[in-house]
């Protein structure tokens, strides 16, 4: 993971947000918007 997409991830984390859902969130604004099968497969959320 990119040390800034680490801090985002971090940062989201400290405000409560779930593992799963700081990982979905970020896949979507780094890729510009993704259906959910894309964003499961990415982020290996199941």
């Amino acid at each position: 993971m990119d040390s800034d997409v680490h801090e985002a991830f971090e940062a989201l984390r400290k405000l409560g947000l779930s593992r799963y859902e700081a990982l979905a969130y970020l896949h979507l604004l780094i890729s510009g918007g993704a259906n959910p099968k894309s964003v499961c497969d990415t982020t290996g959320i199941p």
